[in-house]
Parts: C-alpha cells; sequence; structure tokens
C-alpha cells in the first residue's frame, strides 16, 4: 500500500496532528515538516517499546522511510529537535487520548524578562 500522507504530532500534549503529503520520491520535504514546525532536526517514533526511539532516515533534504516496508500508517511521528530529548509517540487511534508523559517546552521566559528590562534601561 502506497501512502500518500504522514502524520505529525507538534508535540504530545497538542491534538493537533498534521498530515503531510508524500512526495514522489517517497520522502518528507524538511522544508514542508520546518514550515509547520521550525528547527525540526529529525522525525521519529515508537513501536511496541515506549523506550525505543527509531528515527527516520534524512538525505538530501528528505526524510525517507525508516524501513523497506515504507511509512507507518499506525503511527504519529514526532519532531526532533537538536537541542532536546525526542518525546514518545503515540499509536495512531480512531479516540483522541490524553497522552500520559511530559514534554519539555522550551522556557525562553527569563530570554523575554532580560530583554525587557534592558529596553526599559536602555528608554
Amino acid at each position: 500500500m502506497d501512502v500518500k500522507q504522514i502524520q505529525i504530532r507538534k508535540n504530545p500534549n497538542e491534538r493537533k496532528i498534521y498530515l503531510i503529503d508524500v512526495q514522489e520520491n517517497n520522502g518528507i520535504s524538511l522544508a514542508t515538516v520546518n514550515k509547520l514546525i521550525p528547527n525540526v532536526s529529525l522525525l521519529g517514533y515508537t513501536d511496541d517499546d515506549p523506550d525505543r526511539i527509531h528515527c527516520v532516515q534524512f538525505d538530501g533534504g528528505y526524510f525517507y522511510p525508516p524501513n523497506a516496508n515504507g511509512w507507518k500508517t499506525d503511527v504519529i511521528y514526532f519532531p526532533i529537535f537538536a537541542d532536546e530529548p525526542p518525546v514518545q509517540s503515540l499509536p495512531f487511534s480512531s479516540e483522541t487520548t490524553q497522552p500520559s508523559f511530559f514534554y519539555p517546552d522550551k522556557d525562553i521566559g527569563p530570554i523575554i524578562a532580560i530583554v525587557m528590562i534592558e529596553l526599559a534601561e536602555s528608554s
């Protein structure tokens, strides 16, 4: 079965799932993924062992299926960022469930506060 789209969830705490078209070369464009989810380095997924994270292949600006069997339709892929640990993907389900794991968001609060203080002092 040829998969025409894969599912990507920006982070496990969101309900929104992005459907991204598989290109004629059987790849997913990094540029397309980065327009939806900036700064993605890789795509990953988990299988029946949630402690084992699989990364898909990346070459020439495209992500490629994880193995010879092609893209998996029963998982939701997730982004992996170079500066963050990977997170667990969720198996595909027709029911939306709340994930039972923690996703560390980037903490930019102090950076914003420092910029605001510097702007206030320079005024």
